[in-house]
């Protein structure tokens, strides 16, 4: 009972929290029984910013650009929020009253515009914002359609471009002193903490937005019609479309799949060039590029392909999340050997198969059974926050207590990054 969340007034059976993950890409938010101690609603949006930027450095240079951005970019997300809360208590017939506490959590360019705050800070080193520890505000204050004196709290941040969200991935992962365990969240910016017995540092890994689907010739997010597994087969490019409909394009975790099965099959050397796909039997175009998908099995009667250049993409994107793990274990004297277990958080990394990680040489050769999905963690953290003071402090200490390691610093920093580009061939 100690740990249960407080609140002023007369005891209720209908005491509710909400938690808010805001991404770059998506927002999701949860509805929680605050005395049953279970979530009772689940909504998710595309993050509506996008169309003023992909990522969080181009929505940061529209901010520095224009006078009124960041207002204007609080606004969309606030009502992309609004929407959402309107969806979460019309679906559960219940009153927006009974709604006390938010807990938050996202990147730290996602929570200062969450926030209205100045962002410019991020558009040179050393890369930092306005606040690291917990805030605290109401509804009111940031426009949300709650009770006004809803209390909005959101979680504390490590440093740079490693935020709330991090840090509701490490508040589920219980604290244990005497584990060695590396966590990563992979997306356009992949964040990285490494746990040497208690002693953690953080780091942020500019991966680019590969691995979500963008800058991939037929690239796009993992929504219904796009290729999320690819395998080779006696010789047969093989792959399964989600919703089992025809391919609209190929998605993050399908492209990974799909180079460590070229891998395997000889057809691409370290170097990342690729050898003749047509002698290994597999389909091409009169230019070279690698056929996923024939005319009649795709969305809009285009062969769907694969080239050289997307390759190249995947390479910068390994390359950058593997030096990340490379220098932070060389700032603990670690060697991967070392590592008791690496957890892959986020949704992109819940549809990552560990092998074809380590195939492309984006993880380190470690036993697959040490690597372990854990989903969409920051949200799972914020809502043991909204369940527990004790998770909520325990956030505090973490933030605290985290070296947030800046990679571009980093001595040897780019000898490093091109050792990580060729494939472990």
């Amino acid at each position: 009972m100690q740990n249960r969340v407080k609140y002023v007034g007369r005891e209720r059976r209908n005491v509710y929290g909400i938690a808010l993950d805001i991404g770059t890409t998506s927002l999701l938010a949860a509805l929680v029984d605050l005395e049953q101690g279970q979530v009772v609603g689940v909504c998710s949006r595309t993050n509506m910013q996008r169309v003023y930027g992909e990522n969080v450095l181009a929505r940061v240079s529209y901010c520095v650009e224009n006078q009124d951005g960041a207002g204007r970019l609080q606004q969309i997300i606030i009502n992309n929020i609004n929407s959402m809360l309107e969806e979460l208590i019309t679906r559960n017939n219940i009153s927006s009253e009974f709604i006390y506490r938010l807990c938050v959590v996202g990147n730290p360019v996602m929570l200062h515009l969450f926030l209205g705050l100045d962002v410019s800070g991020f558009a040179t080193v050393p890369y930092s914002g306005l606040f690291k520890s917990e805030l605290v505000y109401t509804a009111a204050v940031l426009g949300l359609n709650l009770n006004p004196a809803t209390e909005v709290v959101v979680l504390p941040q490590i440093g740079s471009f490693v935020g709330a969200d991090t840090i509701g991935c490490l508040v589920t992962l219980k604290p244990v002193s005497t584990r060695r365990y590396l966590m990563i969240d992979i997306g356009t910016n992949g964040e990285l903490v490494l746990n040497n017995r208690g002693k953690m540092w953080a780091a942020s890994a500019a991966a680019g937005p590969a691995f979500e689907g963008e800058g991939i010739t037929c690239g796009m997010r993992a929504v219904q019609g796009a290729i999320d597994k690819v395998w080779i087969e006696n010789g047969v490019l093989q792959y399964h479309v989600i919703g089992q409909e025809r391919a609209r394009g190929i998605c993050g975790s399908a492209v990974i799949g799909l180079v460590a099965g070229l891998i395997r099959a000889g057809l691409i050397e370290a170097s990342g060039t690729m050898r003749s796909k047509s002698a290994a039997g597999l389909n091409t175009t009169s230019e070279g590029e690698l056929v996923l998908a024939q005319a009649d099995k795709t969305d809009n009667g285009i062969p769907m392909v694969f080239t050289q250049d997307d390759i190249r993409q995947v390479q910068l994107a390994k390359a950058a999340i593997r030096s990340g793990i490379d220098i932070l274990l060389k700032q603990a004297g670690l060697t991967y050997k070392d590592l008791d277990r690496i957890y892959l958080a986020g949704a992109f990394g819940n549809y990552l198969e560990p092998d074809n990680c380590i195939k492309i040489g984006m993880l380190p050769p470690i036993d697959i059974n040490k690597i372990s999905n854990i989903g969409n963690a920051a949200a799972e953290g914020a809502i043991m926050v909204l369940l527990s003071e004790e998770s909520r402090a325990h956030a505090r200490e973490l933030s605290a207590a985290i070296e947030c390691v800046e990679l571009a610093d980093y001595k040897n920093f780019q000898d490093i990054f091109m050792q990580n580009i060729n494939f472990p061939v």
